[in-house]
């Protein structure tokens, strides 16, 4: 499990970033019960992401 500056540097966004996606329920985070630490997988930062095809990509 990464924490929350470590998922960061993995996707290359900011601290900020990851809470406001763990906020919107667009990435499942969990915490860690006697420091109140906040952990995320590696696999649910991958499963985010997603191949871009020529097509989508607007000039």
């Amino acid at each position: 499990m990464l924490s929350v500056t470590a998922a960061a540097e993995y996707l290359g966004v900011s601290k900020r970033t990851i809470r406001r996606m763990i906020h919107a329920g667009h990435l499942k985070a969990y915490r860690i019960r006697r420091r109140g630490m906040i952990r995320v997988t590696r696999t649910d930062l991958d499963d985010m992401l997603y191949e871009v095809k020529p097509g989508d990509v607007q000039p």
